[in-house]
């Protein structure tokens, strides 16, 4: 954003979106809006950094047609394929997580 342009003023904090495309859109949104005049409407959460888990990197093998298919997502979505590979893994064990919660509380209601 250049100096001379005035950020704009947020007038309610339903103007911020819900969940940004992509860290570039967010970073671009914060760069022309101001969000002073709600400061006191806002969430403290939305106030305060989130922290970021901690990652370590690992090695794994993928066919050569995933990569390229998770390249062109990638693209589309505004993403850094790694990053979208990686959300990937983590909605895949979340929803295997909660299948694996389901069973088990179906199994413990239908021993009651």
């Amino acid at each position: 954003m250049k100096k001379a342009e005035k950020l704009k003023e947020l007038k309610s904090v339903d103007e911020i979106p819900k969940k940004f495309k992509s860290d570039q859109e967010e970073v671009e949104f914060w760069d022309s809006h101001s969000f002073a005049s709600i400061a006191d409407e806002m969430p403290i959460s939305n106030l305060i950094p989130r922290k970021r888990k901690r990652m370590r990197p690992i090695s794994i093998r993928l066919p050569e047609d995933t990569i390229k298919d998770a390249m062109e997502i990638s693209i589309s979505e505004n993403i850094d394929y790694t990053a979208l590979l990686r959300q990937i893994v983590i909605e895949g064990i979340n929803v295997v997580k909660k299948k694996k919660r389901e069973t088990v509380n179906h199994v413990q209601n239908s021993e009651k």
